[in-house]
């Protein structure tokens, strides 16, 4: 065989050879993991924002976040609704960091409804300080409209707190800069001011 049907048919096998791996090179999809990520948590939170509807009882505050919600004060967040018991109470269980909150009562997904301390309507929030970690049971009172919490250990951080006296936290910009995870958290108490009589409290920060 000469040299030229030699390079001939070496050329129409590398051709050959190339329309075949085309294919199948261009059939493998690209995946891209942060993408999917997003795409998931986006569907994940309107699936929880869908999830209150008109008569849903949810415990709304600035724990709601540590609760599994996206963010704090919103009413519109499935992730704290409360599940009735039949015995004419709503109840929700969840692990709270110890700290500092604020909480109310929504229903139906937004502020039309709401009710705060002794089952006021648009009542003052109602507090809770707890001195360690704790899973905390909330349960609000159809009736009534008052909401409860309890956990264990409950009666005696009552009266640690009864000795200690009133908890008071400097908030703001200041507070990561005091060593506290993040700033404008009432929760954390890294920042929190001691008494100096008098009703007077002070903080001094570290240079």
């Amino acid at each position: 065989m000469d040299r030229n049907k030699i390079l001939s048919r070496a050329i129409g096998m590398s051709l050959t050879f190339g329309l075949l791996a085309v294919p199948f090179a261009t059939s493998i999809p690209a995946v891209c993991p942060a993408a999917e990520a997003a795409a998931a948590q986006t569907t994940n939170a309107a699936a929880k924002a869908a999830a209150v509807q008109k008569e849903d009882v949810v415990l709304v505050g600035s724990l709601q976040d540590e609760l599994g919600a996206a963010k704090e004060w919103d009413p519109a967040d499935g992730a704290t609704i409360m599940k009735p018991d039949g015995k004419g109470h709503h109840v929700l269980t969840g692990h709270l960091p110890k700290g500092n909150y604020d909480f109310k009562i929504a229903v139906g997904g937004s502020w039309d409804v709401n009710y705060g301390a002794n089952g006021e309507a648009n009542g003052k929030n109602i507090a809770l300080r707890l001195l360690k970690d704790h899973d905390v049971t909330f349960t609000y009172d159809d009736a009534t409209h008052a909401v409860t919490y309890d956990y264990a250990g409950k009666d005696a951080e009552a009266k640690a707190l009864a000795a200690e006296g009133r908890s008071i936290v400097l908030t703001g910009t200041v507070q990561s800069k005091a060593g506290a995870a993040k700033d404008w958290d009432p929760s954390d108490t890294t920042t929190r001011m001691k008494a100096i009589g008098h009703d007077f409290y002070s903080y001094k920060m570290k240079r």
